[in-house]
């Protein structure tokens, strides 16, 4: 049966409300600040109406180039308080990307952690820093602001992968927001006792609900750094230590968790108060779920599915015990409040139960469209001739499924060329598109393939006008491409296979050596922290050969696999080696010296007795090898 949902007007007053009632409860952390129910209320009041004079209002997107942290928070509901939307944009994105996003949106206000002249932010956007607006932001009075806005405005843009070679802007209404946050609530069982991991990029849309959803019913959000977010073991441990009781991760990172608790490299994470795993973003297998259950059974487990432009998830899957040994993946479930599924075959009927069609869906989460992309909106955003109900749309997904006998959707692939890569959405053509613009490239072909750990890279096969070496052309990418976007491999071909219909033929695309790389410079470690890198980044990397010179992420790195280094590095040294080190370094030589300082500064904070034991086997360690040569 359909539940009227109000407004955002719901979420303020909630908001309110609960300003009122425990206006000393703590409502978000970040690890850094804490900020109260009444700090959190009145703050974005003055910033609502500090944001509303520099002229954000309704069906306005505000960029908030900014990470993720309790003043983004702040910022989120001072952009709905002042009837406005908001506009997530990672502050890591290559600069032009983020200029390209900010002027496709028609942002007139941007707000941010520092100067916007980092990204070159000019022209007609009004930029709000906040760090040096603050006085001014706080001479705003603090009381609550009346309602900005309906259930029809726009509450977020988020700017997913587009397969015409630019990214495309997904709007959202109230409404539909509000619909996930109730369907949250309701399937989760929130409550006032719950702490809610927000541990997603604030442009992945799975972070709307981790920000917002507690709050409405006096819960506390634990805003997890990307740092910790991103490796398995310090996330356990910010689980553990923060008392969280619902965590969502993608299918990659549950891996490593899983691999971590397996091998004891958590330590004392016993996650007693853990009640609810979500899993997004990509197909979970079986296997993943019947190792967790094994270890937390006692944790409930979700598969969550759904597509950014249907306000997250539209289906959840809750697992009560393990799937059968012979399930090779979870289904994704039943419909959320609200929602309806639809699997519809080649002539645009429903197909019946057990048959493959293409996953629609209708209800209160479908999206506006795409901002300023009316063509592709009409295309699948379309008439919903099944439900009866005047005015209603479906959006056409582009998955495949079908029912299953149980009343569940299973997840059986796609239907056009978008792949999901450690949950991100990836339209390959856009990283086709990028490319080509390259002047000694002249064809493209990019494919995901899926490594033997189970997850998926990215490969990019390319015909050249003329020579350049691969570590360039992943160095023009990275300038105009977010890092989860940039393949992790390179092949040269003389030409791209086709089929009789002039089509690409992947089929026929050489499988590349992914133990192989070119021929190091100088492969010969010179120090014993060296060579426990090399032999880590072959573990890590699986390749034979690693120069002390060599590009951890032209070898084919990417976050997750910097993590996993950060990780082995603690346990072999027992040092807390950042995982921004492993980016800023980029090569064994760099990352080596780095840890050598942070051993030097180990040995120095020891008492007397026991630095000159330590000093001396440092020194023995390093006996074996030549004194290292001069460094660039």
């Amino acid at each position: 049966m359909k539940r009227e949902i109000e407004s955002q007007t719901e979420l303020i007053r909630r908001i309110h409300r609960q300003a009122e009632l425990t206006p000393d409860a703590v409502a978000v952390a970040d690890g850094r600040a804490e900020l109260t129910y009444r700090e959190l209320n009145e703050w974005s009041n003055q910033l609502a109406r500090y944001l509303s004079g520099r002229g954000a209002g309704s069906e306005t997107p505000v960029a908030l180039i900014m990470e993720r942290s309790a003043w983004m928070l702040v910022t989120i509901l001072a952009c709905f308080k002042a009837g406005a939307a908001y506009l997530p944009i990672d502050p890591n994105y290559p600069a032009r990307r983020i200029r390209m996003i900010v002027e496709e949106s028609g942002a007139v206000v941007a707000v941010g952690d520092e100067d916007g002249s980092r990204w070159g932010i000019t022209g007609a956007v009004r930029w709000v820093w906040l760090e040096h607006e603050r006085e001014a932001i706080w001479r705003q009075p603090a009381s609550n602001l009346p309602a900005g806005a309906d259930a029809s405005n726009l509450a977020y843009v988020i700017y997913t992968s587009g397969s015409t070679g630019k990214p495309k802007g997904v709007m959202i209404e109230q409404r539909g927001m509000i619909n996930h946050l109730h369907a949250k609530i309701e399937e989760l069982g929130l409550s006032e006792n719950d702490r809610i991991a927000q541990t997603a990029s604030q442009c992945f849309d799975i972070s709307v609900w981790q920000f917002l959803a507690g709050l409405m019913v006096g819960g506390r959000i634990e805003i997890v750094r990307n740092e910790d977010a991103r490796d398995p073991v310090r996330l356990l441990e910010q689980v553990e230590t923060r008392g969280v009781s619902v965590l969502e991760t993608v299918p990659a990172m549950l891996r490593g968790m899983i691999g971590s608790l397996e091998e004891g490299d958590a330590g004392n994470a016993e996650l007693k108060e853990l009640r609810w795993l979500m899993v997004t973003g990509e197909a979970l297998s079986a296997e993943l779920c019947r190792r967790w259950m094994r270890l937390r059974g006692e944790t409930k487990l979700i598969n969550a599915y759904g597509p950014t432009e249907c306000s997250d998830d539209v289906t959840h899957y809750v697992m009560s015990r393990a799937p059968e040994e012979g399930e090779v993946e979870a289904p994704i479930g039943q419909p959320v409040l609200n929602t309806r599924i639809y699997i519809v075959d080649e002539r645009d009927e429903l197909a019946p139960a057990g048959a493959m069609g293409e996953i629609c869906v209708g209800g209160e989460g479908v999206g506006r469209g795409y901002r300023n992309e009316a063509g592709k909106t009409a295309e699948v955003f379309i008439p919903d001739r099944f439900s009866g109900e005047s005015g209603s749309r479906i959006y056409r997904t582009g998955d495949l499924g079908r029912w299953r006998a149980d009343g569940n959707v299973e997840y059986l692939g796609r239907m056009d060329d978008q792949v999901k890569v450690r949950g991100y959405r990836v339209e390959l053509g856009e990283i086709e598109a990028a490319i080509e613009k390259h002047p000694a490239v002249k064809e493209s072909v990019v494919v995901a393939r899926g490594e033997s750990g189970g997850e998926k890279i990215l490969v990019c096969y390319v015909v050249m006008r003329e020579a350049a070496e691969a570590s360039h052309l992943r160095h023009f990418l990275t300038e105009r491409l977010p890092e989860y976007m940039a393949p992790s491999v390179y092949v040269k071909l003389e030409k791209i296979p086709l089929t009789s219909n002039g089509k690409v033929d992947k089929s026929a695309l050489p499988s590349p050596d992914l133990s192989e790389t070119d021929e190091p410079e100088d492969e010969t470690p010179r120090t014993s922290v060296e060579e426990a890198l090399i032999e880590i980044w072959r573990e890590v990397l699986g390749k034979r050969r690693i120069g002390v010179e060599d590009d951890f992420f032209d070898l084919g790195g990417y976050s997750l696999l910097a993590t996993q280094v950060a990780s082995r590095l603690k346990k072999k040294f027992q040092l807390e080696v950042p995982l921004s080190a492993v980016f800023e370094t980029r090569t064994v030589a760099r990352l080596a010296e780095f840890v050598e300082t942070l051993i030097i500064e180990e040995i120095e904070r020891m008492d007397e007795p026991e630095m000159e034991p330590a000093i001396n086997q440092h020194i023995e360690m390093n006996k074996a090898f030549a004194k290292p040569s001069g460094r660039a």
